[in-house]
């Protein structure tokens, strides 16, 4: 098993567990879903998980989908972080060799850059404005992210935690690196993401 499909593996175990602990909890925060679509999110991942399993290794990256920051150049590029990233403009993170989002505290985007659209395959037009963590990734909807960006807003605090995650929502399973941060002075969320 190589190093990229292990850490695919735990980051996928990791969200199960946090899945079946808040299978009431996901229901309660879709409000729109039924028990069975949230079960049906849980199955399709337990099916990529045994994919992964079965595979043994990840197939690897084509060119032209190797656009990330090497090592930690990507954590260390932003010096003063909240100052600088509330600088950052939609042009200028589209200018970004990694993913950059940033939300309000309620999870509407405000910010989706290009290397993300790439990523997600999906449009700025059809993510900005909309909440992230419902329409977006539905697979975010939970402790790891949801949950400890709106506790962080109902108290106050920032936030900045690194993240090994796997997505999993319209796509095939793809390990990212993620920057998870609030700031609590400009009421902000922010999202930095990478491949793994």
């Amino acid at each position: 098993m190589t190093t990229q499909t292990a850490t695919a593996t735990d980051s996928l175990v990791e969200q199960l567990e946090s899945l079946y602990a808040d299978r009431q909890e996901l229901f309660d925060h879709f409000g729109v879903a039924t028990v069975e679509e949230v079960i049906e999110v849980i199955r399709n991942m337990e099916d990529q998980l045994l994919a992964l399993y079965a595979e043994g290794e990840s197939q690897p990256n084509s060119p032209e989908e190797e656009r990330n920051y090497n090592g930690e150049e990507l954590w260390t590029k932003i010096e003063n972080i909240f100052g600088d990233l509330a600088a950052v403009t939609a042009k200028a993170a589209d200018e970004f060799d990694f993913g950059f989002i940033r939300m309000d505290d309620r999870g509407t985007v405000e910010i989706y850059n290009k290397w993300e659209m790439d990523l997600a395959n999906m449009n700025r037009s059809a993510v900005l404005n909309r909440n992230f963590f419902k329409e977006i990734a539905p697979c975010t909807h939970n402790r790891l992210f949801y949950h400890n960006l709106h506790k962080a807003a109902k108290e106050g605090r920032a936030v900045d935690q690194r993240i090994e995650y796997t997505f999993t929502y319209k796509m095939e399973p793809t390990p990212v690196d993620i920057r998870l941060l609030r700031d609590p002075t400009r009421r902000k969320a922010y999202m930095l993401i990478k491949r793994m």
